[in-house]
């Protein structure tokens, strides 16, 4: 249930017309449609959470929800990011749908953390929590990438490497 309200609620984003604020208005937007979602939800995720370490194919359904949700961001965002700077470009590349998944992995682990640690100085229950994670993504959708894409490395995570 949890999955399919997430998936009703969370890739319905509708895209927003270009202007001024769209994409400040669509951030925010896209993350306060996140944080209603957990929040409605923090006590079945909580005890998916926990229970995690147990099982790898536990979230395997949140991984496909947060891919989705990653590629539908792209969609509606992109093009409001690119605005007049690029009037009839259609096709992000690969680093700006990186970029975008990226920022997305920045909000749910920081609600994650919220949920399962409440470290404040805000818990998901903070409405400021969706204004601020809503700026944060704007300003790092907006930042230069200076790292060239690495290879994913084969070790297991959690792993210490031999010396």
């Amino acid at each position: 249930l949890t999955l399919r309200d997430g998936r009703e609620q969370l890739l319905k984003l509708p895209p927003a017309p270009p202007g001024p604020g769209g994409a400040d208005d669509q951030c925010l937007q896209l993350v306060r449609g996140i944080v209603v979602w957990m929040r409605r939800h923090k006590g079945v995720l909580r005890a998916a959470l926990m229970r995690s370490e147990s099982g790898a194919n536990n979230w395997t359904g949140f991984k496909e929800l947060a891919q989705a949700l990653s590629e539908r961001a792209a969609m509606v965002l992109l093009p409001l990011l690119h605005g007049a700077r690029a009037p009839g470009r259609r096709t992000a590349t690969a680093r700006e749908r990186r970029t975008v998944a990226f920022g997305i992995q920045v909000v749910l682990g920081t609600l994650v953390n919220a949920i399962l640690n409440d470290p404040g100085p805000l818990s998901i229950d903070d409405d400021e929590i969706a204004e601020r994670l809503g700026a944060c993504l704007l300003l790092l959708l907006g930042a230069p990438s200076t790292a060239a894409p690495r290879r994913r490395s084969r070790k297991p995570r959690g792993t210490a490497s031999a010396r």
